[in-house]
C-alpha cells in the first residue's frame, strides 16, 4: 500500500513537470526566441558554430511592444569569424507573429 502511495505521488510530480514544462516552451514568446535565432544564423559566416544563450537565461530578453504587435528580442551569440576566433555579438531582433508565419528583421548585430 506505502508503495502503491508513493508510485501515484511520483506520478503526480512528473505530470506536473511535463505540463510547466510544455507551457513554459510552447508559448509564443518560445516561437518568437527561435525566430529571432535563426534570423541571426542568416546574418553570421558559421552559422553551425554559433552558441546562444538558453531561452531562460537572463541574458535574453524578450519585449512585447502592444503598439506595433511585435516582439523585441535582445540578446548574443557567441559566433566564430573567418579566423577561428569566438567572439560574442550583440542583437536586437524585432518579430512579428502572424498565424503561421513570422517576419523578423534585425536591427543590431554587433
Amino acid at each position: 500500500m506505502r508503495k502503491f502511495i508513493i508510485l501515484l505521488i511520483l506520478m503526480g510530480l512528473v505530470l506536473i513537470g511535463v505540463n510547466s514544462f510544455r507551457q513554459k516552451y510552447s508559448g509564443p514568446r518560445f516561437k518568437v526566441y527561435f525566430a529571432a535565432k535563426n534570423a541571426i544564423k542568416t546574418k553570421l559566416l558559421r552559422p553551425k558554430d554559433a552558441v546562444f544563450p538558453l531561452f531562460n537565461e537572463a541574458d535574453t530578453k524578450i519585449y512585447y511592444m502592444v503598439n506595433d504587435k511585435k516582439y523585441m528580442v535582445k540578446s548574443y551569440v557567441d559566433a566564430k569569424t573567418l579566423g577561428g576566433c569566438l567572439e560574442r555579438y550583440d542583437y536586437t531582433v524585432y518579430v512579428k507573429l502572424n498565424g503561421k508565419y513570422t517576419t523578423s528583421y534585425i536591427e543590431q548585430l554587433k
